[in-house]
């Protein structure tokens, strides 16, 4: 309201409100500032954590797949492998 602009004290009250409003934005802002820099850090960390399970997978395909050859060189009976979800299925050889 016009008048409010004289009245020193509903400009001083007007300004403790929004004293308190900004306050409470800038705590909002810290609290997720902090929660992205937390999330980050989790993320950095799966990101190495999923490096590290994908090397191990690999390494563990190359040597299956080693195995899988030297018992096919020896005339094994049966053979293993890896279906799309990973698992290992028994099969009879033809």
């Amino acid at each position: 309201m016009p008048g409010d602009r004289l009245n020193p004290h509903i400009a001083e009250h007007n300004t403790e409100k929004e004293s308190s409003l900004l306050e409470r934005l800038e705590e909002r802002l810290k609290g997720l500032k902090a929660e992205h820099e937390k999330g980050q850090k989790m993320l950095a960390a799966i990101d190495f954590q999923q490096g590290n399970v994908k090397g191990s997978l690999l390494r563990i395909s190359g040597a299956i797949q080693v195995l899988e050859e030297e018992l096919t060189k020896a005339g094994h009976s049966k053979t293993r492998d890896i279906s799309e979800r990973g698992r290992f299925e028994t099969e009879e050889a033809a």
